[in-house]
């Protein structure tokens, strides 16, 4: 149980910094800011995270691994291979965007 609670606030945090940053850009994030957001202390954020920047290297590292997958899905399905360049062309911009 303890491991599933610690978890859970770990997502928590990483929800709200994607929060603020969709509201204020990545220049708005900040851990006072998140500390706020998840009604936690300055403190207890830290006990996650190390520091704004691993958050951020979280968050990227997942989004990459997201976009990889459609990647990997566009490749694997049975479209002819300039409908899957095309595919992989649109997904790229999207994440992007």
């Amino acid at each position: 149980r303890k491991d599933r609670e610690k978890e859970n606030r770990r997502e928590q945090i990483l929800a709200a910094a994607v929060t603020i940053m969709s509201e204020n850009g990545v220049r708005g994030l900040n851990i006072d800011r998140v500390a706020e957001r998840t009604e936690l202390a300055k403190g207890t954020i830290y006990l996650y995270f190390k520091s704004k920047e691993e958050i951020l290297a979280t968050l990227s590292v997942r989004a990459r691994q997201s976009i990889l997958k459609e990647f990997q899905k566009i490749n694997d399905s049975s479209k002819d291979p300039i409908e899957k360049l095309v595919d992989i062309a649109s997904a790229n911009h999207n994440f992007y965007k």
